[in-house]
């Protein structure tokens, strides 16, 4: 009997095909012109099949789009565009792998999409959180303003109920 036990290997992980992560590179690097440019094209040359299990995944992830058929090509590249660059992953990680896979050869694999992966041998894969604009501070005078309304910041007394007709 041995006292040394033989690790097991771990199982590896999922590996992503090329031009899926040149596809999630494009985007993340890309203006969002572009991206809905290069979606329309790939997305009319798609199955119908394809094509609606993208546009049924957008609309549930978010929340939206509902009005959207299968053949308003330019208003589901816009809406997985638009998703995508605000929440890196919120569609893409739910689509089925087939339909991920078709997707993104058909879009990396357009003329247009060549330019637009310069710099991508030095990404390192990961996707960072889309930055966020900072929110106004409170102001930091008691008169609020607004330009209906001119309200004025009052404690109210402890215990003491407030009339919505007293100032």
């Amino acid at each position: 009997m041995s006292i040394f036990k033989r690790r097991t290997a771990e199982p590896a992980g999922p590996v992503e095909r090329p031009q899926v992560r040149q596809y999630r590179f494009l985007l993340r690097s890309s203006d969002l012109p572009a991206l809905e440019r290069l979606h329309a094209e790939a997305l009319a040359t798609l199955d119908v099949l394809i094509r609606a299990h993208i546009l049924r995944t957008t609309q549930d992830r978010l929340l939206s789009g509902r009005e959207l058929t299968v053949d308003d090509i330019e208003g589901l590249a816009h809406l997985l565009c638009t998703g995508e660059s605000q929440t890196p992953g919120i569609v893409v990680s739910a689509l089925t792998e087939a339909a991920l896979e078709r997707l993104a050869f058909r879009v990396t694999t357009l003329p247009g999409a060549e330019p637009l992966l310069e710099g991508y041998g030095g990404w390192d894969g990961v996707d960072r959180a889309p930055a966020r604009p900072q929110a106004p501070s409170a102001p930091t005078n008691a008169s609020l303003t607004s330009p209906v309304i001119s309200m004025t910041q009052q404690p109210a007394a402890v215990g003491a109920p407030r009339s919505l007709a007293s100032p």
